[in-house]
């Protein structure tokens, strides 16, 4: 049983190519995290549900909710790595209300193009 005091992290890959990151849904209310704007780019398109998200190419976060802004204003976020993002995300007070997905998408051809993102989704703010 998962422990109700820790935040909670799952891990997904994708089994085939995926040259850009690919777009994750809230698991809350099923709205996607990106939208395609004209040109073809993605742009971020948070729900009230979503708390971040880091990219780990390039590597940071690109996207902060006001509430994880708060709970990281003591923190260095420089120097987070999606190694250390486990258990940086139990530091911040979520308890288990925070479910954090980690998602590993790349180029079967090349192993140094694959990359791991982050998004952090809060059970704590309804819809």
């Amino acid at each position: 049983m998962n422990d109700p005091k820790k935040s909670q992290y799952a891990s997904v890959s994708y089994p085939f190519p995926v040259e850009e990151p690919p777009v994750i849904y809230c698991p809350l209310c099923g709205s996607p995290t990106f939208d395609q704007a004209e040109g073809g780019d993605m742009v971020i398109n948070p729900c009230q549900h979503l708390a971040f998200v880091f990219l780990g190419r390039p590597s940071g976060f690109i996207y902060q909710s006001k509430d994880f802004q708060s709970k990281t204003l003591e923190k260095d976020l420089k120097d987070v790595t999606t190694k250390e993002m486990k258990g940086f995300i139990e530091t911040l007070g979520y308890d288990n209300r925070l479910l954090a997905l980690e998602v590993t998408y790349g180029d079967m051809g090349d192993a140094e193009n694959w990359y791991i993102d982050v998004y952090g989704f809060d059970y704590n703010t309804y819809c």
